[in-house]
């Protein structure tokens, strides 16, 4: 079945494949952040499966998708975690499953560098004024050329926040998806 629209097909049928929609690069904090697609149809279908049903199947395409756009020169990925309690009641944290998919078809190592608070605000859907950081703090020193990994991109302030929690210059910023504008 089409991971996306469930019609007969392995991985994503025809249709939904031509659907998705390369995402334009932004910088966030100062870094450079990469998606592949944008959050939308297709590619926000694969981003919910993963994030709300626990489709690892989903995470392993959008891994796939996001591989070519792993910078040259990275030497580590750390996965942006989710809320404790958000990852306790879905089950999953889809950043953690795209980080540990793209270690396999990169050979980076993930560095499970940052620890979420217990509990944010849901931002999605929000007015950009009422977003607002994360307050990750840093489990460990992570090393160098970093790839902050990430479902989706909306506003930043998630990123921005374990940006300023690692504190270095020399990250990068991948996400599967990303959403509106900054």
């Amino acid at each position: 079945m089409c991971l996306s629209c469930a019609l007969p097909a392995k991985g994503l049928c025809q249709g939904c494949l031509s659907s998705l929609r390369p995402a334009s690069t932004r910088f966030v904090a100062g870094v450079v952040a990469s998606s592949a697609f944008t959050h939308e149809g297709t590619a926000a279908r694969l981003v919910h499966n993963l994030k709300y049903r626990r489709s690892l199947a989903a995470g392993h395409v959008l891994a796939r998708c996001m591989a070519p756009h792993v910078h040259h020169d990275a030497a580590f990925l750390v996965p942006l975690p989710r809320a404790v309690l958000r990852r306790v009641s879905y089950g999953v944290d889809p950043a953690v499953v795209l980080a540990r998919e793209l270690a396999s078809l990169t050979g980076l190592p993930v560095v499970r560098a940052l620890e979420a608070p217990l509990w944010w605000r849901r931002r999605a859907g929000r007015p950009r004024q009422d977003r607002h950081g994360v307050g990750f703090r840093l489990r460990n020193d992570p090393g160098t050329h970093l790839v902050l990994i990430d479902d989706v991109l909306t506003s930043g302030e998630t990123a921005a926040s374990a940006v300023d929690a690692i504190g270095r210059s020399d990250i990068s910023i991948l996400t599967a998806t990303s959403a509106g504008t900054m």
